[in-house]
């Protein structure tokens, strides 16, 4: 079984981490965060858009402008992260049919799936940017 990001996933937390490495300074560049996280150059506005929709990021036109947080890194979950890149997680897909479980008809997996899933939550919520803006290698 595969719980990893998908490309767009990776490069969404890929850029977020070096926001927060910049956090303070001046807005950064487009083609500056894709160099220093390894995004390809195509897909890094894709990838801050879905930073800026979420409400994560803001950006600025012109000689000065480019991408920033709009919050302190410690304020902004993996989770919100992950939100913004995949959308999000809801688990209501029944691991037996792959279609919803629902009313009384719960599969033998609900249960144990629904709290392997509320773990996977806490701990992305409660990692902060900031933490992951503090590891060497990403």
């Amino acid at each position: 079984m595969d719980l990893s990001l998908t490309k767009r996933g990776q490069y969404v937390v890929r850029a977020a981490i070096a926001l927060a490495r910049a956090h303070g300074d001046a807005y950064l560049k487009t083609r500056e965060i894709a160099a220093t996280m390894n995004v390809p150059g195509q897909y890094a506005p894709q990838v801050l858009t879905l930073l800026q929709n979420a409400g994560l990021t803001e950006s600025r036109t012109g000689s000065s402008g480019g991408h920033r947080l709009t919050r302190p890194p410690e304020l902004i979950s993996l989770l919100d992260i992950v939100r913004a890149a995949e959308g999000e997680i809801d688990g209501s897909d029944c691991m037996l049919s792959g279609g919803p479980c629902g009313g009384g008809d719960k599969c033998v997996l609900h249960e144990p799936w629904q709290s392997a899933q509320r773990v996977l939550l806490v701990a992305l919520a409660s990692t902060s940017l900031e933490s992951l803006a503090g590891l060497e290698e990403v």
